[in-house]
């Protein structure tokens, strides 16, 4: 899975399946055969910094139960809702909630939006790649790993299209051969590994339930 950690959170799951997914893109992969499952969502670095700016510094929280849940959609969504009426709202908020928890929140909320789209792609997952400014982030990162039950790996470059801006100047200046697209992958390496943290797992499951059913989702 391909997971692009920007202001807009971009999640491809791929697959060698051509079948269509509802309110899911399905599109070719630049290697022949395989095709890319999911979509753009506003549930990323857009949705992210509205929530840390209105909140106070803390620590993130201990307490793997004590996290409310976020419906990260303060300007419309698109996939799979397709929907710009869509607004945020923060759900099970009580007084033993910290800015940190909410924060966390925010971060679940992220990545409940891209185990959503897996979910609805069908595919086998064994990882994350994640890539964009949003692998800075230790807390986002995590999050997603927990969200998913996923290991993440991040990419060594974060900015991962000017890399592959610099790929494709070089195929136009003659240095990499026309067809060598895949070839790209000698520029791609992961920096780190992050992995669920067990301890989190089943807190984490029960939020993505009333997630589902907060955004109106539903399993697909």
């Amino acid at each position: 899975v391909l997971i692009i950690l920007g202001t807009t959170l971009i999640v491809w799951a791929v697959t060698s399946s051509e079948e269509p997914v509802a309110d899911h893109y399905v599109i070719p992969h630049t290697t022949p055969g395989k095709m890319l499952v999911g979509g753009p969502s506003n549930a990323g670095g857009l949705f992210l910094n509205w929530v840390t700016s209105l909140l106070a510094d803390g620590e993130p929280p201990t307490d793997p139960g004590s996290v409310p849940v976020w419906g990260p959609f303060p300007r419309g969504e698109r996939v799979p809702l397709n929907d710009p009426q869509r607004r945020a709202v923060l759900a099970g908020l009580d007084l033993t909630h910290t800015p940190g928890a909410v924060r966390r929140a925010a971060f679940e909320a992220s990545g409940f939006v891209a185990r959503r789209m897996l979910d609805a792609a069908k595919v086998d997952t064994r990882r994350i790649v994640a890539t964009g400014g949003g692998t800075r982030v230790d807390e986002w990162v995590q999050a997603l790993a927990d969200a998913t039950g996923l290991p993440v790996d991040c990419v060594a470059v974060p900015e991962g299209g000017a890399l592959g801006s610099a790929w494709l100047a070089r195929i136009a200046a003659g240095l990499e051969e026309p067809t060598a697209m895949s070839e790209g992958r000698r520029w791609a390496r992961t920096r780190r590994r992050v992995e669920p943290d067990a301890r989190w797992a089943s807190a984490v499951a029960d939020r993505y339930e009333q997630f589902l059913d907060l955004t109106g989702m539903g399993p697909p």
